[in-house]
């Protein structure tokens, strides 16, 4: 069993409550309330860490296999309850390929479109979502 990598809440007025990466994880939490739960795939290794904006509409996933995806919620939140009249919504808007070794950490910048990562490349990249 792999435990939990990444973990990251997002402000409770958003239908997305807590995206998790696991991998074969198995049983419950009685201690939890109910909320509402995604899991996110789309990285060919296991995802590292997971940020969210600061206005909750997007959230980044960092990964082992040195990828950044960038996620809309509202797409997320159409793949949850089917609602998309357009064909199927594909929330990852951009993925970053720009360090060579695993993501460590994300972060927003509180006021600024500005996605900061840190790599175990020991170095700290800046991007433009």
């Amino acid at each position: 069993m792999t435990p939990i990598s990444a973990v990251e809440s997002v402000p409770a007025n958003q239908l997305l409550r807590l995206v998790a990466k696991m991998q074969d994880v198995k049983g419950s939490s009685k201690s939890f309330p109910k909320h509402e739960v995604k899991h996110v795939s789309d990285h060919k290794g296991a995802a590292r860490c997971a940020k969210f904006s600061p206005d909750g509409k997007y959230f980044a996933t960092g990964s082992a296999d040195t990828s950044i995806k960038f996620f809309e919620v509202a797409k997320i939140k159409q793949t949850m309850v089917g609602d998309s009249k357009d064909g199927p919504a594909r929330p990852v808007i951009r993925t970053f390929y720009d360090h060579t070794q695993a993501i460590n950490g994300l972060d927003f910048h509180p006021e600024s479109p500005i996605l900061i990562s840190a790599a175990k490349d020991n170095t700290i990249k800046y991007a433009y979502p």
